[in-house]
C-alpha cells in the first residue's frame, strides 16, 4: 500500500503530526502509521 512507499524521513513527519512514536526500524513506524490511520478513517467514525 501507500505506507510502504513512504520515506523514512515522511514516517517521522506524519508520526510527528499525530504525537506518535518515531523509534524502530522502517517496519516499527510503517505500523505504527497503519494502525494510526485504521484508527481514525475506520474506527472511530463508527464512534462518533
Amino acid at each position: 500500500g501507500w505506507v510502504e512507499k513512504l520515506k523514512v524521513d515522511q514516517c517521522k513527519i506524519y508520526l510527528r503530526k499525530y504525537g506518535l512514536r518515531l523509534t524502530g526500524k522502517k517496519d516499527v513506524p510503517v505500523g505504527r502509521i497503519k494502525e494510526h490511520f485504521e484508527y481514525v478513517f475506520h474506527i472511530l467514525p463508527r464512534l462518533l
